[in-house]
């Protein structure tokens, strides 16, 4: 109890994608559920992503957020066997046609502009430029990697888009999200076919 106590704390507190990993595996040592949805909001499609996911039956809700908790799993440059394995079974629970629509939805509300915010008397104008949080960059590139389990050309028209997005120059910081840019190159060029 203390430990599944802890790791909730953890996960409240996460500041970016190695917390969010780091409240997982403990949750996973203690035999927890691992049961948040791990998304931040603020971004355009984590906020629709977030919003659709929870208006799901309790099953589909469920499998969901089993894939992005799996998707924060994701590190390093390129996905394991192991982790392609369990991202495979867990987009065929998903459906194909749903993890299809879903993420060609969502990859194109990641270029939109973050929407303004009120802060105090005044409003924050849309920034086409923002950077990706830490934890959903981390999602976007897990969910990247499990798109390229199948060969589609609309998928892969989506990474592309996806890709020019995220290697977009934020002014004074670079690229927006070049891990996400990285693991939609990946997946392009590990698609099977000739799509990619």
């Amino acid at each position: 109890l203390k430990a599944e106590t802890l790791a909730a704390a953890v996960e409240k507190n996460a500041h970016d994608a190695d917390d969010q990993r780091r409240a997982q595996r403990l949750r996973a040592v203690v035999g927890g559920s691992v049961n948040t949805l791990p998304i931040e909001p603020g971004e355009v499609w984590s906020d629709a992503a977030r919003a659709e996911i929870e208006q799901l039956g309790a099953g589909q809700r469920g499998t969901w957020t089993e894939l992005f908790q799996h998707c924060l799993m994701a590190s390093g440059s390129s996905p394991s066997g192991k982790w392609l394995k369990e991202a495979e079974n867990i987009t065929a629970r998903i459906g194909a046609v749903n993890f299809k629509a879903a993420l060609l939805r969502w990859f194109l509300l990641a270029d939109k502009p973050m929407p303004p915010v009120q802060q105090g008397e005044y409003w924050t104008d849309p920034n086409p430029n923002f950077p990706f949080t830490l934890v959903n960059a981390e999602l976007l590139k897990g969910l990247a990697w499990a798109s390229s389990l199948s060969p589609d050309a609309e998928i892969a028209r989506a990474l592309a888009a996806l890709a020019v997005s995220a290697y977009r120059s934020a002014q004074g910081l670079g690229p927006r999200a070049p891990k996400v840019g990285n693991g939609c190159i990946w997946a392009l060029g590990n698609m099977p076919g000739m799509d990619g």
